[in-house]
């Protein structure tokens, strides 16, 4: 019964950026079972690659819709995201449509489609979720984390 309302709690629970922890970052990942957006369209600086891996149904959300509209957005799997990803909100807002995406990831690895045209261009990644990504990102984390590259901090409270 404890576990349960603790889960219940964890997945009402709103978190509360700090908006200078998270403009001073070059990279931001929110993986969160947050109900309504924390992460501003302030808060986030030119340049800022943003990977919201949190959104799977479609009552979560973690990025401001207009976040997701006025930045380069790359998605894991564009339809997925139209569903149930950061990417329906913005279109339920109306703030854009979904010729608006850039690419989905594996057109930008395969180099069908461009990644970032220059340094000041924020990326968001809309990820909603498939095995073989979620599979090679810890493999790419876990080599990082080997060679002492990134940092590990909290965002919000």
């Amino acid at each position: 019964m404890r576990c349960e309302r603790n889960r219940d709690r964890a997945s009402r629970a709103k978190p509360r950026v700090r908006s200078a922890a998270a403009a001073a970052r070059d990279v931001i990942i929110t993986a969160t079972p947050a109900k309504s957006f924390f992460l501003r369209d302030s808060f986030v600086r030119s340049g800022t690659f943003v990977a919201a891996v949190g959104a799977d149904s479609p009552g979560k959300q973690e990025l401001e819709p207009s976040l997701i509209a006025k930045d380069k957005l790359v998605v894991d799997i564009l339809e997925q995201c139209a569903e149930v990803g950061e990417l329906h909100h913005a279109l339920d807002a109306g703030l854009m449509t979904k010729d608006a995406v850039h690419a989905e990831l594996g057109e930008v690895f395969a180099g069908n489609r461009s990644g970032r045209a220059n340094e000041e261009e924020a990326i968001i990644f809309d990820a909603t979720g498939s095995a073989i990504q979620d599979t090679a990102a810890v493999a790419v984390y876990e080599r990082a984390m080997a060679q002492g590259l990134g940092s590990s901090f909290r965002v919000y409270d």
